[in-house]
């Protein structure tokens, strides 16, 4: 990172740590108590240095945002950036730096040292696949050439214009759905089980905002009798991560956690709930 940019980062964590002293003065007294595990107590160094990020390693250190270049499609009317060598459009209306610090997101949660990474297998070849909350589609973009189908389902009316456009070239394997995925049948939602009823169904990713559980519960049939894989993010509310695997263990899934941690502050709660695990990959025993 070039010297300027990294003291505009410096000024930029300085501040935020200032605001961050007193949460901060709590979590790293947590992070001294005997009982807490090490994985744990090895992110110190990181909390005493940096201000509060959702992936708390230093790894992180390694880009920055200003490093990611946004083209502008004209026939499109759209932006992109480079993703794997595949355009990936975003949607209308949001500024060139703001999408910078999207993709640089992304690629922070999607590098394979990141609690957040989606686990991929063989079993993904081939697969039909539904992607549950599909936002920008990068996950559905790095394998649509190794699947057979995908199901992007999002509820953002906002995103569907970037998604139709990213996935031209695959228009024939790709189906976009507008709607909520959970456990209820309306306007603006619907179940895997009612929508998959009469579609093959392999391999699920879902990233939707703690509305995992209400999904599963509206899909046990399918999960039952034709899903084989699972990729769910367990980290948006505290018990996320024990509930899901508990019902995937219901519905015959092995259950397997990505290392390390996620951490989610969120106010009126103790420093023991903002470190989460990421993602858990179910696959049918």
């Amino acid at each position: 990172m070039k010297w300027y940019r990294r003291l505009a980062q410096w000024h930029h964590n300085y501040r935020r740590m200032k605001k961050q002293k007193k949460d901060r003065k709590k979590l790293l007294k947590y992070l001294e108590q005997e009982d807490v595990d090490q994985e744990k107590k090895n992110m110190r160094a990181f909390f005493e240095s940096h201000c509060f990020e959702m992936v708390p390693y230093f790894w992180m250190d390694e880009t920055h945002y200003s490093d990611i270049e946004v083209f502008f499609d004209d026939a499109r009317k759209l932006h992109y950036v480079d993703w794997h060598g595949r355009r990936m459009y975003w949607k209308k209306g949001v500024r060139p730096w703001m999408i910078k610090k999207g993709v640089h997101a992304l690629m922070q949660e999607q590098d394979n040292r990141s609690p957040h990474k989606y686990v991929l297998d063989d079993s993904i070849d081939g697969a039909y696949l539904a992607d549950f909350g599909a936002a920008e589609g990068c996950f559905a973009l790095d394998v649509i050439e190794r699947v057979q189908h995908v199901y992007l389902f999002e509820c953002d009316e906002g995103w569907i214009q970037s998604l139709r456009a990213t996935f031209a070239p695959w228009e024939d394997k790709v189906t976009i759905v507008n709607k909520f995925i959970g456990n209820r049948v309306d306007s603006d939602m619907t179940t895997i089980d009612a929508f998959f009823a009469d579609k093959p169904l392999d391999y699920v990713k879902a990233d939707i905002e703690g509305a995992e559980i209400d999904m599963l519960r509206g899909g046990r049939e399918t999960f039952l009798n034709k899903i084989r894989t699972a990729n769910l993010c367990v980290y948006h509310r505290p018990t996320d991560s024990d509930e899901i695997q508990t019902i995937l263990r219901e519905y015959g899934f092995e259950c397997q956690l990505t290392k390390g941690y996620l951490f989610v502050q969120q106010e009126q709660t103790e420093p023991q709930n903002w470190f989460r695990r990421g993602v858990v990959l179910g696959r049918r025993k």
